[in-house]
C-alpha cells in the first residue's frame, strides 16, 4: 500500500492528488492521509473533496503510525527511525523532478509535493474531467463567465499574501516582478487579437489601485472559502499569464482552449533546481 501525504493549499492538493493518481494507474493501493488539515490550520483547508466528486481513500490513524512511526516522542518511534523509517518512509528527494522510485517497494509513505509532468500526463484525462468545478452561484461570477467566452480574455495572476511575509520573501519573492507583467502583457499583445485582461489577486484593493485602465478588469469578491472560483474564472480565459504559483499554475492547465497562448515564470522558487518539469512545452516562460 502507499500512503500520500496531503497538506497545503488548493493548488498543492492538486498535484498530491496527482500522484495519487499516477501511482493508481500502476496498479498500486493508494490511500490519503490528511490528518495535517486536523492538527495545522491551513488555508481553506482539505478542499478536493469539497469541490470535486472525487473518491480518496483515506489511510486510519493505525496505518499512518506504522508508517511514520506514530508520536515523535515515543520509543516506538526512536525504533522506526532506526530499523523501519528506510524502508516504508519515502520523502521527494528534488523538487519540481521526477522520480519513478515512487513506485518501488511494498508499504511506503509518501511526502512531497510532486510537481512535475510525468505524474500528470498519464492520468491528464481523467485530472481535467475529475477537476471539474461547481456550477456557478453566484451573479457576479455568472456574468464574468458569460463576458468571457465572448472575447480573448487573458487571466492575469498575481500572488501577494503569504509571498509577501518577511518568512516567505527568500523563497517567492522578485520571480513575477513588474517587469515580468509587463513583459507578460506586451507578448499577449503582440500573439492575441484584440485581448482583454482578467486580473485576479489575492490582494485586490492593491491591484485595484494599480490597473486603473480600462483593458483591465480586476476580479474581487472571491474571497475565504470562495476563492478557488479565481481559479475556475481563470481556466475559463482563452490565454494565461500566471504566477509563480500552484493556483494560477492549475487554472493554466484546465484551459481547454486549444489555441490558448500561456505565460510562465522562468522559475517557481529561488532555489538552483530545474524547473522545465512543471512548466508544458508549450509555455512561454518570462524572465522576472
Amino acid at each position: 500500500m502507499r500512503v500520500v501525504w496531503f497538506g497545503g493549499g488548493l493548488g498543492n492538493q492538486m498535484f498530491q492528488y496527482g500522484l495519487y493518481c499516477f501511482l493508481k494507474k500502476n496498479n498500486q493501493e493508494v490511500k490519503a492521509d490528511c490528518t495535517q488539515y486536523s492538527t495545522t490550520p491551513m488555508n481553506n483547508g482539505f478542499e478536493l473533496e469539497r469541490l470535486f466528486n472525487l473518491d480518496i481513500a483515506h489511510a486510519n490513524l493505525d496505518v499512518i503510525s506504522k508508517l511514520t512511526g506514530g508520536n515523535r516522542l515515543s520509543p516506538r518511534k526512536v525504533i522506526w527511525k532506526l530499523f523501519r523509517k528506510p524502508k516504508v518512509y519515502f520523502e521527494e528527494k528534488i523538487p519540481f523532478s521526477f522520480d519513478p522510485d515512487v513506485l518501488k517497494g511494498n508499504n511506503r509513505y509518501l511526502k512531497g509535493y510532486w510537481q512535475n509532468m510525468n505524474y500528470l500526463e498519464p492520468c491528464a484525462k481523467e485530472l481535467r474531467d475529475v477537476f471539474t468545478f461547481p456550477a456557478f452561484s453566484s451573479d457576479n461570477n455568472k456574468r464574468l463567465a458569460d463576458e468571457i467566452a465572448k472575447v480573448e480574455a487573458v487571466g492575469v495572476h498575481f500572488r501577494r499574501g503569504d509571498f509577501l511575509k518577511s518568512s516567505n520573501l527568500g523563497l517567492f519573492g522578485g520571480i513575477c516582478s513588474d517587469q515580468y507583467y509587463l513583459r507578460a502583457i506586451q507578448t499577449m499583445e503582440n500573439t492575441v487579437v484584440e485581448p482583454v485582461f482578467y486580473v485576479f489577486c489575492d490582494d485586490p484593493q492593491w491591484a485595484k489601485n494599480s490597473f486603473s485602465d480600462a483593458r483591465f478588469t480586476v476580479i474581487d469578491w472571491n474571497i475565504g472559502s470562495n476563492s478557488y472560483r479565481d481559479m475556475q474564472l481563470m481556466s475559463l480565459c482563452k490565454h494565461n499569464i500566471i504566477a509563480n504559483s500552484t493556483f494560477s499554475w492549475w487554472a493554466a492547465w484546465l484551459n481547454r482552449n486549444p489555441n490558448r497562448t500561456v505565460i510562465a515564470p522562468e522559475r517557481m522558487v529561488n532555489r538552483d533546481l530545474d524547473f522545465s518539469g512543471i512548466f508544458p512545452n508549450d509555455w512561454i516562460r518570462l524572465q522576472g
